[in-house]
């Protein structure tokens, strides 16, 4: 190999060793903040407008929100008029943005709330479990740890993605999620213990 080639092969290493970062350089310097991507999309601010770009630096959608988060399962919370929805990867709102607070989507639900009640909405935007419960948690082992007002006490129950209850109402703690197929419970008073996906205590 010829000095010639040899010195041509190192600038060309070097090139294609510096290009990731000259682009990353030249498409923050086009926005105020460029988040890391997830799922294949960043999220870019500029002058106080939020959208997204792809790994192309192709907008997904105008930067036209108060405020967006990383996509999840397919889908980004995105903040208009201080109020939440969600959007998908084509850029199409999937829920009018409306909710006053809300969270991502894990397992398939996302917590959405209006009027200081918590329901959870499918990724087409339906309200499949209705804004009834106080507290709610992610879905995790394909159950949630929810709470609501029992007879004017606070408990803690779990439910399924179709809204259905599967352990009653009646605990006044309990850890966020399960965890190989357990959850910690605990009574007002009571000790502390664990409980499977049926309510049946197994430790």
């Amino acid at each position: 190999m010829t000095k010639k080639t040899l010195s041509s092969l190192c600038f060309f290493v070097i090139i294609m060793l510096l290009l990731p970062a000259y682009l990353k350089a030249q498409t923050s310097s086009k926005y105020d903040y460029v988040s890391n991507y997830s799922e294949g999309f960043a999220i870019v601010r500029l002058n106080g407008k939020y959208g997204f770009i792809d790994k192309n630096k192709k907008e997904l959608v105008p930067l036209k929100y108060q405020g967006a988060e990383k996509f999840s399962e397919g889908m980004a919370v995105v903040k208009l008029d201080y109020k939440y929805g969600f959007i998908d990867k084509a850029g199409n709102l999937k829920t009018k943005i409306k909710y006053a607070e809300v969270f991502s989507f894990k397992g398939g639900r996302a917590r959405v709330s209006q009027n200081g009640k918590w329901g959870y909405i499918d990724k087409t935007g339906s309200e499949v479990i209705p804004m009834q419960y106080e507290r709610t948690n992610n879905f995790w082992e394909g159950l949630a740890v929810v709470g609501k007002k029992v007879n004017g006490t606070f408990k803690l129950g779990v439910i399924d993605p179709d809204g259905k209850v599967v352990i009653p109402f009646t605990y006044d703690s309990a850890d966020q999620r399960f965890t190989n197929g357990k959850l910690s419970v605990r009574q007002k008073g009571g000790e502390w213990f664990k409980i499977d996906k049926s309510g049946k205590r197994v430790e």
